[in-house]
């Protein structure tokens, strides 16, 4: 794992060499064990390794071919590279999978390539005959690539920090949304104007002798779902078999590694199976992490230790205060150089720290909820479609207007719902289509966001109404929540103290594996991940696995009016351009009062403030 950086100019390239050195410098925590550049024509591409595979300088970057015609920087890991090494007779210098990356490249051509490979990555290659940089990012975007324009230089890099001495700082009003509708921004938008990002699947092609760009898709998952939807037509228990079989192969490849390797374990069904299953495969007690806390509304960690003890792995754990993440909060605007306000963020950071205490590389069970169905928001859309359908038209005026005064479930088979919910609920009754109703359980805001002055229109989704409601919204989080939310604050947190993590769940061969599938192989009697439950089960007794799912998440709703009161009063208070004042002063109010739970937008502002203080204001 590593931190990639370049700058592509048609005015004065040679001062790009002291700018490279300031990119390098900004992500260095990504890769601590060394930083270097290479200067070739009016390219320059730097690199700051983190050192995985083939730990010499035999595997140091920027890497050139043998032939000298292309140059790689490469941050991830390939983990077929020994089977592509074989298959195509590379010969190589190193035991780096970045070699035999950059080898295949110019043997089989970059699409290809690209298809053939199976990892998670970002990386940039430059071909030295053609002059054309390509900026290529793996498919399910586990790794982050960011670009930015002006008129004669394009800069691109791991982090967006790597930008900040170079660019305008011009908010974007797309980005603005996103993160003020979801608590993130999505992969089509960026906080600033002209920063983009390189899309999961995706390949841009730069002319480097007049920046002009194209770009194209390598792989699709809509169209991998096109291609694959109803075409696994063995049982049930065949399906159990072939999936088991896939998770070793990918989980025995993602073991690979020349320093030390673990496993995030927090005691529910996808980091218990991957445990597992790497347990199974090794030799030796595998090394196992993860979190506590002492309130027991948010604690798994005594699950962990169950599962843990059961198939006796090396386990850490580390039971936090409040105060260790409260801690925390002054780090992530430095972490997090986007805005992003997922509040299990904070968790993510400690219990990142607390694994690079001993190990280098750590596998999570991120993706099983988004490839195999497991939210319950999935299960709850499902479940209202079904009354929205059928209630009248007057009736649903009537509970329209009701809702707002209600503090208990509105069907006796959903979810307790909480008063906020319940009123969230609101404008279900006049949703036009199934998956808008799914909208309502990620957006903060219906219809409208109050908070931002100017364009108050929440950005639209497209959704296929043709396509099996299930099925709809995990493709839809497969391509924006799981990228945007969930891998960026894995990423982020992660690197930030120098760990690599790997998430298995997340291999080509397994969701392609999945989108074969028929939906009641994935959600069964009202519950989700239904195939993955019944392989864990062949590992870890059912009985440490059956229970209520809790997330990783800590009480910002309560931390507001209380530990963090004092901190945060002021910076949501703060006079700010883009936010109306009279609705953060309501929300603020309602929250402290105890009238509304406003913890998600309060903290979407706390976390824009405090950004925006970082990286606008004071440079």
């Amino acid at each position: 794992m590593c931190g990639i950086n370049g700058i592509v100019s048609l005015s004065n390239p040679y001062s790009m060499k002291s700018k490279i050195s300031q990119m390098n410098e900004h992500i260095k925590h990504r890769g601590p064990d060394s930083s270097s550049y290479v200067q070739i024509q009016n390219a320059t591409l730097g690199h700051t390794r983190l050192s995985i595979h083939d730990l010499s300088e035999n595997g140091s970057q920027p890497m050139f071919t043998k032939s000298k015609r292309y140059i790689i920087v490469f941050n991830g890991e390939i983990y077929n590279y020994q089977k592509l090494k074989r298959k195509y007779k590379i010969h190589t210098l190193s035991t780096s999978d970045t070699e035999v990356l950059i080898e295949l490249i110019e043997l089989i051509g970059i699409k290809r390539a690209c298809e053939e490979i199976i990892g998670m990555f970002a990386f940039s290659v430059y071909d030295t005959k053609k002059q054309v940089i390509y900026l290529c990012r793996d498919r399910i975007g586990e790794k982050p690539l960011y670009k930015y324009n002006d008129s004669q230089t394009i800069y691109f890099s791991s982090e967006l920090k790597s930008f900040e001495p170079f660019i305008k700082k011009e908010v974007s009003e797309k980005g603005l949304e996103s993160f003020f509708s979801s608590s993130y921004i999505n992969e089509k938008s960026s906080i600033f104007e002209n920063v983009s990002k390189v899309e999961p699947g995706q390949i841009v092609e730069i002319n480097t002798l007049n920046l002009k760009e194209k770009s194209f898709y390598y792989w699709s998952l809509d169209e991998e779902y096109n291609k694959s939807k109803g075409s696994y037509r063995k049982t049930f228990n065949s399906a159990i078999k072939d999936l088991d079989e896939i998770l070793k192969e990918v989980i025995d490849e993602q073991l690979d590694s020349d320093v030390p390797i673990g496993s995030f374990l927090s005691g529910g069904v996808d980091s218990s199976l991957v445990s597992a299953i790497a347990q199974n495969i090794s030799t030796k007690p595998i090394n196992t992490f993860s979190i506590g806390f002492r309130d027991p509304k948010y604690n798994e960690a005594v699950y962990a230790k169950e599962v843990a003890n059961y198939l006796k792995t090396n386990h850490t754990e580390l039971y936090t205060k409040p105060e260790d993440c409260i801690s925390l909060v002054h780090d992530i605007k430095k972490i997090y150089d986007e805005p992003f306000a997922d509040s299990s963020q904070l968790p993510t950071l400690l219990l990142s720290r607390l694994t690079k205490e001993h190990v280098t590389v750590c596998l999570s069970g991120d993706g099983g909820d988004e490839v195999f169905c497991g939210y319950e928001r999935y299960l709850m859309t499902n479940k209202l479609k079904k009354y929205n359908k059928n209630i009248p038209y007057v009736l649903k005026k009537a509970l329209k207007l009701l809702t707002p005064t209600l503090n208990i479930p509105l069907i006796k088979d959903l979810s307790p719902i909480s008063y906020h919910k319940a009123e969230k609920l609101n404008d279900l009754f006049e949703s036009k289509s199934d998956i808008e109703i799914y909208k309502y359980f990620l957006n903060h805001w219906n219809n409208i966001n109050p908070l931002i002055k100017g364009n108050n229109q929440l950005t639209h989704y497209r959704f296929d109404n043709g396509v099996n409601l299930y099925d709809q919204m995990c493709l839809f989080d497969m391509k924006t929540y799981l990228p945007s939310d969930i891998f960026t604050k894995v990423d982020r947190a992660s690197m930030s103290t120098s760990l690599e993590t790997r998430a298995p769940l997340v291999d080509k061969r397994i969701i392609e594996f999945s989108l074969k599938l028929p939906i009641d192989y994935k959600v069964h009697e009202g519950q989700g991940k239904y195939i993955l439950r019944e392989i864990l089960y062949k590992y870890v007794d059912k009985k440490l696995i059956e229970r209520p799912k809790k997330g990783f998440s800590v009480p910002i709703e309560k931390w507001l009016r209380n530990e963090l009161k004092e901190w945060a009063t002021p910076i949501i208070l703060k006079d700010n351009s883009y936010l109306d004042k009279s609705v953060v002063k309501k929300l603020y109010n309602e929250h402290m009062n105890g009238i509304r739970n406003w913890s998600r937008p309060l903290w979407d502002i706390i976390i824009f403030n405090e950004w925006y203080q970082e990286y606008v204001e004071s440079k």
